[in-house]
């Protein structure tokens, strides 16, 4: 209660026209972008830093951005001290996930070409459309290991450096069992957050793999969901940053409900499918750039007509 408190205080010394919830949850404050003098219609809830004005409905979550326009000076300690965000850190670095590469791993940009793994594993990874430089910029590799044998290592690492996701695809036709993953628990995983400019338009897309050959600021979502609730959203919304998405075709509901909630959050949100049957690695660089730069704003126009079934992608 006291560190509330103490944020409703914190808060309250930057923004203007302050008025405070009877059961002190949220509070609602002059907006920075279109308020006058004694209107306090925007609305801030202090525990998940969710924000909207009721006038001109600026919304998102995360103040950095209110905060700068009115006191650029207080958002070092905004972020520090206060911000919503920090919990999912602070509980990421209080899990005891054991996520390790495996003692021999080696990037495959260093194998031993002599190794017939080494030599299988290369092959397959130039078949999926990796270069010379792509092996480097995924650092992706290769283990002796029992578990790990055979298969295209990825690893995945968070804005510190530390490893927080490992995927492992199986070269052989013949294994069922295709992918092995190591994890932290999803929803504080962002794939390599290291590589990640959220200044920039960000693609999203659904695996590892489907990255290889995208030409631009990049990220996957491990699967085809995206919760309010992520590490992931949160660092979009919070920075305000442009997604392009795109998801296999058969996960087109998933993809629209996706954009759908960046959008309620003022999110530009351009959103694309490839052709049935046909994801990101299966394309050329030409086709992948065509898609990126032919998908469609979602909008609210866009989603009235889905709705009536009078628009397709």
């Amino acid at each position: 209660m006291r560190i509330a408190k103490n944020k409703t205080s914190f808060l309250s010394n930057i923004f203007s026209d302050v008025v405070l919830s009877r059961d002190g949850s949220e509070i609602s404050v002059r907006c920075p972008d279109c308020g006058k003098p004694g209107k306090s219609k925007m609305c801030i809830i202090i525990e998940s830093d969710v924000y909207h004005c009721w006038v001109c409905d600026l919304k998102g979550r995360g103040l950095t951005k209110l905060i700068k326009k009115v006191d650029a000076s207080k958002v070092s300690e905004y972020l520090s001290d206060y911000r919503s965000f920090k919990k999912i850190e602070n509980n990421l670095e209080e899990l005891e996930t054991r996520i390790e590469l495996p003692e021999d791993f080696c990037m495959l940009v260093n194998g031993k070409k002599q190794d017939p793994d080494w030599r299988s594993i290369t092959r397959y990874a130039l078949n999926r459309g990796f270069t010379k430089k792509t092996l480097w910029s995924f650092r992706a590799g290769y283990s002796k290991s029992f578990e790990w044998r055979r298969r295209l290592i990825i690893p995945s690492f968070d804005l510190e450096g530390n490893l927080n996701y490992l995927t492992g695809r199986s070269i052989d036709p013949e294994n069922t069992f295709r992918y092995k993953n190591e994890s932290a628990p999803r929803n504080t995983v962002i794939f390599n957050e290291m590589d990640i400019d959220f200044s920039k338009p960000l693609l999203l897309a659904e695996g590892p793999l489907d990255l290889v050959k995208v030409p631009m600021n990049k990220t996957c979502l491990l699967g085809s969901t995206l919760s309010e609730d992520s590490y992931l959203f949160q660092r979009i919304v919070e920075n305000q940053t442009p997604v392009i998405l795109i998801l296999d075709d058969d996960a087109k509901i998933k993809a629209l409900k996706i954009a759908d909630s960046l959008y309620r959050y003022s999110i530009p949100v351009a959103i694309n499918f490839p052709e049935k049957d046909t994801d990101l690695n299966d394309m050329n660089i030409e086709d992948i750039e065509h898609l990126i730069s032919s998908a469609q704003q979602y909008n609210y126009n866009t989603k009235l007509k889905l709705k009536l079934g009078s628009y397709k992608l």
